[in-house]
């Protein structure tokens, strides 16, 4: 079924970095939503007001968000794909994490909502009328909404969109509820007992649960959050593959909404090399990168000198670094002559971790330096990590 819609309402449909394209996916992914919810919701709306089942009527409800929440994607990517302009450079793809945090409002709403009714009908049980009809509403609801999970899932992968990713992990756990639900009826009419109260309850903290899932997500996404190994290593191989790029390191990747990134990095090359043939290079990868991975790239050369005085100051260095810690790193260095004597120059990269002991861990390998020849004065510059997995 996936297949058949995006092959029949997605044109270019494997042209996910294409905004058009990108958007096209998520107005499918909102309108397919709108309509599952709407179908359940009003199926175990009916259902559960003629067996008098509050736990249903929630689910019902949720159901009801759950629609909300696929119009209030697809209005996302509405404004999302709204093009840059003059008071917004950058375009307007941050939209959907704000819609997100609306969406979550929203689930927190629902979730009070139905938590103080189904306390309520604690306090004062009123009996279930078990249903076949009911039974098997509830177990359709369920998968239609693995279905519509599944699908919400792999489409936000597809084109990285938190908000359906989030909608999608919220429909899977919509199932457990919804499947409680049922068993809950059967358990009633078995053992003659009222747990519909109990299930309410349950059903509401699940909301409350998944409406804080979703606004961890993009309120993480709005404050910037530290990219995915994957995507840093892609970016890195991409930019590695070019003849003339010895490394790379200092990537800062800036989120300003999914499909609009805007990268820095630093790029070593030999220091030999002509000044104009290493421009030119970079700025082949910056369009090359562009124009394959969405990125705006901005990209500082980092001459490296390949004699053998630095290249054996590096080897020695480098051993010494990823034994204290393997995930430290060094770059950027350079034996520098001055009046009073070389400098060792270098950029030494340090996880968040270890950041706050930044002052004793340079002091440390300036000793370990010293210790190896005291006639070289030392330069360490600190920094730490932006990207996941980087060295």
């Amino acid at each position: 079924m996936e297949r058949f819609l995006i092959h029949t309402f997605i044109k270019d449909h494997t042209n996910v970095e294409d905004q058009e394209v990108r958007y096209n996916y998520g107005r499918l992914s909102g309108i397919v939503g709108v309509i599952v919810n709407l179908l359940i919701c009003i199926g175990e709306l009916i259902v559960g007001l003629l067996i008098g089942s509050i736990a249903m009527i929630s689910d019902a409800v949720h159901n009801v968000a759950d629609a909300g929440g696929s119009l209030i994607s697809l209005l996302s990517f509405k404004f999302s794909n709204i093009r840059p302009d003059e008071s917004h450079p950058y375009g307007h793809g941050r939209a959907e994490y704000l819609f997100s945090i609306v969406f979550s409002i929203i689930l927190f709403v629902v979730a009070i909502q139905l938590l103080q009714e189904s306390i309520n009908r604690i306090l004062h049980p009123t009996p279930v009328e078990f249903s076949i009809v009911a039974f098997i509403v509830m177990i359709m609801a369920m998968v239609l909404k693995v279905w519509l999970s599944s699908f919400l899932k792999s489409i936000g992968n597809k084109i990285n969109s938190p908000i359906l990713i989030a909608n999608g992990t919220e429909s899977l756990s919509d199932v457990a509820a919804t499947g409680s639900i049922a068993i809950g009826l059967l358990v009633g009419y078995l053992f003659d007992v009222s747990i519909d109260g109990y299930l309410g309850v349950l059903v509401a903290c699940l909301i409350g649960f998944a409406g804080f899932r979703v606004l961890k997500e993009a309120t993480s996404c709005i404050l910037g959050n530290e990219p995915s190994k994957e995507r840093v290593d892609a970016i890195i191989k991409f930019i590695t593959s070019y003849d003339g790029v010895l490394g790379t390191h200092g990537l800062m990747i800036h989120d300003y909404g999914p499909g609009k990134e805007f990268a820095s990095i630093h790029v070593e090359l030999n220091a030999a090399m002509d000044m104009i043939d290493a421009h030119t290079l970079v700025d082949r990868i910056e369009r090359d990168i562009r124009n394959e991975m969405g990125i705006v790239l901005t990209t500082h050369m980092d001459p490296l000198n390949r004699d053998k005085e630095t290249i054996r100051w590096f080897n020695k260095i480098h051993n010494i670094v990823k034994a204290y810690n393997q995930d430290f790193d060094i770059h950027d260095l350079r034996i520098l002559e001055q009046n009073d004597g070389k400098v060792i120059s270098f950029d030494l990269m340090l996880t968040f971790k270890e950041w706050k002991h930044k002052e004793q861990i340079i002091e440390f390998f300036v000793t370990c330096i010293h210790t190896i020849n005291s006639d070289y004065k030392v330069d360490i510059h600190a920094h730490h990590y932006y990207a996941n997995g980087e060295e």
